[in-house]
């Protein structure tokens, strides 16, 4: 009897899901009959959330002569961050679209790894990356609107700010002791595609891809070894969805 009922009520709950999603699906494609061209100029705001993949890699050099002493590492670091934005966008007689994003975004996120000497793990001196605070970027997008004036392909570009803290620790970065923490704002510049796809005159959805270079690989100093620099690589490539209301 136990059994009859936990089938009927799953059974119930497919049915609900089924019809929920019927009737959503319905309703966005009847808004869709309302999209015209002017309803993509103007300004904007949004919501968005992205999967991204922080990349840092490190290698030691000597100050003297400028070779690597052996010690180079790299860490990885997937997390999902919430952003808001502003924008403005206009279009013209030929269906393209040109304009300006400015976002916000919110970071909290790190990951320790070990440093290799020679190819070889050194769990002596493991280091840490850390991204905490808020990012920044300015972009511009230009692109077509197509499928009767219902969904834009464009690409952007522009430029990015990020907090980064690297930390050089001993043992480890959790209950051992810093040795040495460095923190700095990285820039870079940033390069996309994108999508986005009206449901009705002010709002959409768009998806975006974006890879980010945090400036040019620069020489950072470690004051706990005298005579030595980590030279750093830092990229970042993510995926975001974002819900769009127009004005």
């Amino acid at each position: 009897m136990i059994t009859n009922l936990r089938s009927r009520l799953k059974f119930v709950k497919v049915l609900l899901a089924t019809s929920l999603f019927a009737l959503i699906t319905q309703n966005l494609f009847a808004l869709e009959e309302k999209i015209n061209l002017k309803s993509w100029e103007g300004p904007y705001v949004g919501l968005g959330y992205s999967d991204s993949k922080l990349v840092d890699e490190h290698v030691e050099y000597r100050v003297s002569d400028g070779t690597a002493n052996g010690y180079h590492g790299t860490t990885n670091i997937i997390k999902k961050i919430p952003s808001i934005f502003i924008g403005h966008n206009w279009v013209n007689e030929k269906n393209i679209l040109s304009g300006v994003e400015f976002s916000i975004e919110k970071r909290n996120f790190f990951k320790d790894d070990y440093q290799k000497f020679n190819d070889v793990t050194d769990t002596d001196y493991p280091t840490m990356v850390k991204s905490k605070g808020y990012g920044y970027s300015l972009k511009g997008r230009v692109g077509e609107i197509i499928n009767e004036q219902r969904t834009l392909i464009y690409v952007t570009g522009g430029i990015v700010q990020i907090p980064i803290e690297r930390k050089y620790c001993s043992t480890s970065c959790y209950s051992g002791s810093d040795i040495d923490t460095y923190s700095r704002n990285e820039r870079g510049l940033l390069l996309g595609l994108g999508l986005e796809h009206k449901f009705q005159g002010d709002i959409s959805f768009k998806f975006d891809y974006e890879h980010r270079n945090y400036s040019t690989p620069d020489f950072i100093p470690e004051k706990a070894w005298t005579g030595l620099q980590e030279f750093h690589d830092t990229r970042e490539d993510s995926f975001k969805v974002s819900l769009v209301k127009s004005f």
